[in-house]
């Protein structure tokens, strides 16, 4: 009789992955992907792991680890002839050198992952990308799916019109896809949302990342998005974050910082979920590798949202205002464009409570309370026309034609105050750019119009309505035209920035001003024009000519449209991949509001001038051919930073595919 072989214990494991807790199946704990799961064909973004759900906080191998790194330091210690137990207890507040990328690594994952789902995780885990609640379309106002063009127009879970991306995405591949034409009734569609108790974990409300990881964020912060949006008083913000790390932890000289907003008080949940916001966009530009900086996004952006609620609101300050608009940049760089929609409105509302938008003239001797309240609602009309032009919505600031913007000044370089006043300039240039944003808005794209069903009216009424008349783009056109020649010399695209007598940091983010206010300019100027575009697509599909003047007005405009697209994606495509851009999700629309929206519209400009053969014909094809690789080249750079862009690139490709057939077939 053969000999008994004794069982093997089955060996426990701490943590079991989601799908295996839910189905209690036996779970190996193998990562990334346990046998189990792989035997039911699970991907990897499937197969995850959530420390809140285990019997013990920390696990034997995360313990051995730690050990194991302790071993590690000690024999460096030792080998440069350091007594590890000699070693001081205190540690300097600021490190001396820059963190490398693989020690920045280290401290987010070791420290931060564990606090909030994987950034690829399922619906079941509800990550940022795939939460219940986040839509087809992003907070860029780009679509990721074909359901989604149907539905863009016609949902009571969101209104996107005739100036958002996902319309005009609509009214292009309509033509494509004439069917969908009659698929949608007058009435608004719903579609079901699950709502999860595990939205996000529960992380305490005022929790600080290490030292070194929150100053290198906090630098880049400064570096590449402050004086883009230079809503706050830096000197009292850092007295504030300085404050954190003392060990009373209370700010001193509160007096030299009242009514400044963020900075006046640390210990309120403005400040920090402010601070949080920081360092969520701070990660974007950080020397992480992806999946960290993707990990620390998720990270900061969840403990950012947590304070943003009614106690939030109840404080009715400036520094609310300021928080509002914080989160609202992070969240264009989300897939919920509802939240952003709603951030920016709130911060409008909140602004106007305490009467920013009733401010007196400006005045170059104003106190620096009032200098703060006008820069913070210059953030509010910026980023108020901007979430309008992408959604297709109403502005919730009205009257901006009254606005007083101070004019341009020249400033002495050879101060610091000068130079100072050099960097804040560009919010005003925004503002005035934004001024012509709005006219644009509301007199072409008309967001205030009664919006018909699709089967009350045709494609060619939908483009009629979406421009008034010749002189209206003559009068906006100039007024571009004005703005361009006017713009200071060290922020205009046409003149050399002298650098002499400025740091290399200062020239780097003057090289980011112009970048971003150049790529803006022309990307009102292909707004301007779109809807003649789509007129012109209506006209070559229904075959309806009209007569000649102003078939010749709407090649001119559509030309103009192509001509300022083209224009758009050598900008970007020159620029994304250094740091003189902005945001990755503007890059990828071309919307920065940077490469993804900016990229995304061009795309579709693209595509539709090959659906207009009258048009097609008067165009250089092959200059057409090239900008949309680089459009390509940009989107498919920007897809690592979220899933979403990924799903918008693949449906471009997608109708590029359709279009590139319909045209071999005519």
């Amino acid at each position: 009789m053969p000999e008994l072989q004794l069982r093997q214990r089955r060996r426990k494991v701490t943590l079991a992955c989601e799908p295996c807790r839910e189905r209690k199946a036996r779970c190996d704990g193998v990562k990334p992907l346990c046998s189990t799961c792989r035997r039911r064909s699970l991907g990897i973004e499937q197969c995850i792991y959530k420390v809140g759900n285990a019997r013990t906080a920390c696990s034997d191998d995360y313990t051995k680890a730690l050990h194991r790194r302790i071993r590690q330091l000690e024999q460096v210690c030792a080998s440069h002839g350091i007594d590890p137990d000699a070693l001081p207890v205190e540690q300097d507040n600021r490190p001396e050198h820059t963190q490398s990328r693989v020690e920045l690594d280290a401290i987010v994952m070791e420290t931060l992952q564990g606090q909030v789902p994987t950034p690829m995780s399922s619906a079941a885990t509800e990550g940022i990308e795939s939460c219940g609640n986040a839509r087809r379309v992003t907070a860029m106002g780009t679509t990721t799916s074909e359901e989604a063009i149907e539905q863009c127009r016609g949902t009571s879970q969101g209104f996107y019109g005739l100036s958002s991306a996902a319309s005009f995405l609509k009214d292009a591949y309509g033509t494509v896809k004439p069917s969908w034409s009659g698929q949608t009734s007058g009435n608004p569609q719903t579609t079901p949302t699950s709502r999860s108790s595990l939205l996000f974990n529960s992380i305490e409300k005022f929790v600080l990342p290490p030292r070194a990881l929150a100053d290198h964020l906090i630098e880049r912060y400064f570096q590449r998005v402050y004086y883009l949006y230079p809503i706050f008083d830096r000197e009292a913000f850092e007295h504030a974050y300085e404050s954190l790390w003392q060990q009373s932890g209370r700010a001193t000289n509160l007096d030299k910082y009242r009514d400044l907003g963020i900075g006046e008080d640390a210990s309120t949940i403005a400040f920090h979920s402010s601070l949080n916001s920081i360092f969520a966009l701070g990660c974007i530009f950080s020397n992480l590798s992806p999946m960290a900086k993707a990990t620390a996004y998720e990270v900061f952006f969840n403990r950012s949202k947590q304070n943003t609620g009614l106690d939030l609101l109840d404080l009715n300050n400036l520094s609310v205002v300021q928080t509002l608009i914080l989160v609202s940049i992070v969240l264009q760089g989300t897939s919920f464009p509802d939240r952003c929609w709603n951030a920016v409105g709130l911060a409008c509302r909140v602004a106007q409570g305490l009467g920013l938008h009733s401010m007196p003239k400006y005045d170059p001797h104003e106190s620096r309370v009032w200098q703060i309240r006008r820069r913070t609602w210059h953030g509010c009309v910026v980023l108020d026309t901007l979430v309008s032009m992408t959604f297709g919505r109403p502005t919730m600031i009205t009257n901006l034609s009254s606005l007083s913007v101070p004019t341009s000044m020249d400033f002495n370089t050879q101060s610091a105050e000068g130079n100072q006043q050099i960097k804040l300039q560009f919010q005003l240039e925004s503002v005035r750019l934004n001024v012509i944003l709005d006219s644009i808005l509301a007199k072409v794209y008309r967001p205030w119009q009664c919006r018909l069903s699709f089967d009350e009216q045709s494609l060619n009424s939908r483009a009629d309505t979406a421009w008034q008349s010749m002189d209206a783009f003559v009068e906006l056109h100039r007024r571009l035209q004005a703005f361009e020649a006017s713009v200071p010399r060290f922020l205009s695209w046409k003149q050399t920035l002298i650098t002499e007598s400025m740091s290399s940091e200062d020239v780097k983010i003057l090289a980011i001003q112009r970048n971003v206010l150049h790529a803006r300019f022309i990307y009102l100027g292909l707004m301007l024009y779109r809807p003649i575009l789509t007129q012109l697509l209506a006209a070559d599909v229904s075959d309806n000519v009209g007569d000649d003047l102003h078939l010749s007005f709407s090649h001119d405009g559509a030309r103009a449209c192509v001509q300022s697209a083209i224009r758009l994606i050598d900008l970007v495509h020159d620029i994304f991949r250094t740091d003189a851009s902005e945001a990755w999700w503007w890059n990828g629309l071309c919307n920065t509001v940077s490469s993804n929206s900016y990229a995304c519209t061009t795309s579709l400009v693209l595509m539709t001038c090959r659906l207009c053969p009258s048009l097609w014909v008067t165009l250089d094809q092959a200059g057409v051919a090239t900008s949309w690789e680089k459009c390509q080249v940009v989107l498919e750079a920007s897809s690592s930073f979220s899933p979403s862009i990924r799903k918008s690139f693949d449906l471009l490709l997608k109708i590029n595919q359709t279009i590139t057939a319909r045209q071999e077939g005519q």
